[in-house]
């Protein structure tokens, strides 16, 4: 029970500093927070001519990341996610001259356009949905601070394209 409580301390912890004019008890709602959404989707690169690769995907709040497998330690992947009034965008479909493969949908970003393929067209369309909502929230300082650190790492060459 103790290794319970000092990894809820250390996230509370993480969470003031991120946070420093949010009050403890709206951290503490934030404790318990999962991922937004997980599950398989089907991915291209960033040709018309990619084929599509299975990935698995995590919405952590305004990271999309992308798996090899499930319990992959690290994304071979990670695409963030702003707002939408900076050109950020998701929509059915894929965009003209890509391959279509089914349930697909297009998630556009100022950086590339990134087409995916889900298994049905109710889990399709709760991507989207998701992926929606946090286009949709402004962003905040803490925000600003991860989208910089993905473009390092990006730039650093430490994540694949793929």
């Amino acid at each position: 029970m103790n290794w319970y409580h000092a990894i809820r301390n250390a996230k509370l912890h993480r969470l003031q500093v991120a946070f420093p004019s949010a009050n403890d008890c709206e951290l503490v709602k934030l404790l318990t927070r999962d991922f937004g959404r997980e599950g398989w989707l089907w991915k291209t690169g960033p040709k018309n001519a990619d084929a599509y690769r299975k990935r698995w995907f995590t919405l952590d709040y305004r990271k999309l990341m992308y798996h090899e497998e499930p319990l992959s330690a690290y994304p071979k992947g990670e695409i963030f996610l702003g707002h939408s009034s900076d050109g950020y965008s998701v929509r059915l479909g894929v965009p003209p001259g890509a391959k279509d493969q089914g349930f697909t949908f297009t998630l556009k970003t100022p950086q590339r356009w990134y087409t995916f393929s889900a298994l049905s067209a109710p889990d399709r369309d709760q991507w989207i949905d998701e992926i929606q909502k946090v286009l949709d929230t402004p962003l905040t300082p803490q925000d600003h601070f991860t989208a910089a650190q993905l473009v390092r790492k990006r730039n650093a060459g430490i994540f694949g394209t793929r």
